[in-house]
């Protein structure tokens, strides 16, 4: 039986900021196809001793607002060079974290880097990773709706 147990209630979380030297290009993450305009998206970036999938102590989390419109970009400024994870659901319900039905599947649209879609099992790091470098500096993922 597939579970989801990377999600954890305190999905943003603060930690100190790694900043990137000043010749470093941002991280853009852009996101599409989610039906709802006006709940907030909910991010985590992961590296690869960060947790994912089931710990999100090791995340940055992030969040933005659609505004209406029907994709959403995030710059992010403040993670260095290398190899991540981008995990994203939207809040519809704006409790702060990702609800899930009675076995464990999400009740609300999410989504990974590399638009990896599970079936049966919780995702590994090395299913939605990728590599943040001078000549790789945006990511797009597809909701999947629920």
């Amino acid at each position: 039986m597939f579970l989801f147990q990377f999600w954890l209630t305190g999905f943003l979380i603060s930690l100190p900021p790694t900043f990137q030297p000043p010749d470093s290009k941002p991280l853009v993450v852009v996101i599409t196809e989610y039906d709802n305009t006006q709940a907030p998206l909910r991010v985590g970036v992961f590296e690869r001793n960060g947790g994912f999938p089931k710990d999100n102590r090791g995340a940055k989390g992030y969040e933005l607002k659609p505004s209406g419109h029907a994709s959403a970009t995030l710059t992010i400024r403040d993670i260095g060079y290398g190899e991540y994870v981008v995990a994203i659901f939207q809040d519809l319900n704006n409790n702060g974290k990702l609800d899930k039905s009675l076995v464990g599947f999400p009740k609300e649209p999410y989504c990974f880097s590399n638009n990896y879609n599970p079936r049966f099992r919780a995702p590994r790091f090395d299913d939605c990773r990728f590599s943040y470098s001078p000549t790789q500096t945006e990511v797009r993922v597809r909701m999947l709706n629920n």
